[in-house]
């Protein structure tokens, strides 16, 4: 349940460490946009340099909205939607989702993340 102190709390903490991871990553995609760009070339999808910019400044926006509080279901399907995108189009694409060599799967902190977006947007 939220609405004890603890449930609403807990909730207040996962909104600031999202909004934290969100805002960094998304800073750093606008300031040093060159590996995002990159990144984004590699898929299917046109125009990577407008999509790394969107993608970039949508999770700064999401971060501050996470923050205040503020559309915070309509920023969980925010979240959700860009790590949804994240993980079809740049980590697993057509290759096996699962590290070679590795004990885990590409795509680990996306996924939870995208998990995180979900809950915002069921809760609120």
């Amino acid at each position: 349940m939220t609405d004890r102190f603890l449930g609403s709390f807990g909730l207040f903490a996962l909104r600031l460490v999202t909004a934290a991871i969100l805002f960094v990553h998304g800073l750093n995609g606008i300031i040093n946009s060159k590996p995002v760009v990159d990144l984004w070339s590699n898929t299917v999808l046109p125009y990577p340099r407008y999509i790394a910019l969107g993608v970039s400044v949508t999770e700064v926006a999401l971060a501050i909205l996470l923050v205040f509080g503020l559309l915070t279901r309509l920023a969980g399907l925010g979240v959700l939607a860009i790590m949804a995108a994240t993980l079809a189009f740049v980590m697993w694409g057509p290759w096996s989702v699962f590290e070679p060599g590795g004990m885990g799967f590409i795509g680990e902190h996306e996924l939870l993340l995208g998990a995180v977006g979900l809950l915002f947007l069921v809760v609120g």
